[in-house]
């Protein structure tokens, strides 16, 4: 009976003990005093934010492939941080996507003698691309990429389709075309082997 007694206050009292807490280093403050509000910092989820540091920024955004005809590729040559950290292109008070613009059309040659079943035209198949220089100093042009479907005759299915970001002002894009390498039928050629690449400039309005 002193055995079984003995055994009970020692699990009460073990009850009352409260496991040590470690401190969470990741918190960094609890109140704006513990940031450098002078700065323009402030606390939010134990964090301090702002202070930026002066230097320049840009940024490039781009929407996923589900909304690529809603919003399209854009490019901000200066993103201004303010001294609580928010930051956005100085003008909108954020960073927009700009709305996107469709383009389609198709590449047309006159038949090829070698393709018997083609009557009026070819609707080419191949890849066509779309670049311009970019609005960033020092990145890589813009590019636009899309394959195209090829159809024998005359026919408005075939062709491509891209989103471009609508400009501001009138903006020439260098549109280059590589016809495919896959044969156009069994036993038939391809249409690279008929046809060459072509480059072209296209200028685009708002």
């Amino acid at each position: 009976m002193s055995r079984r007694l003995a055994l009970s206050l020692v699990l009460a009292v073990a009850g009352c003990i409260e496991a040590p807490v470690t401190p969470d280093d990741r918190i960094e403050c609890q109140v704006g005093a513990g940031c450098n509000t002078g700065a323009g910092e402030v606390c939010g989820d134990g964090v301090c934010w702002g202070d930026p540091p002066s230097t320049m920024y840009a940024a490039v955004l781009g929407p996923s492939s589900a909304y690529n005809s809603i919003a399209a590729t854009t490019e901000i040559a200066s993103v201004v941080f303010q001294a609580d950290g928010w930051f956005g292109d100085g003008a909108s008070g954020g960073l927009p996507l700009v709305e996107a613009m469709r383009v389609s059309g198709q590449v047309k040659a006159p038949c090829p003698a070698a393709l018997e079943a083609c009557s009026d035209y070819l609707v080419v198949p191949g890849t066509i691309r779309w670049t311009r220089p970019s609005d960033i100093p020092g990145l890589p042009e813009l590019s636009i990429t899309a394959t195209m479907t090829g159809v024998m005759g005359g026919s408005s299915s075939g062709g491509f389709e891209v989103y471009l970001p609508r400009p501001v002002t009138t903006t020439t894009y260098t549109v280059s075309f590589m016809p495919s390498t896959s044969p156009l039928g069994a036993g038939l050629p391809s249409a690279a082997n008929l046809l060459p690449p072509f480059r072209a400039s296209v200028t685009v309005s708002p």
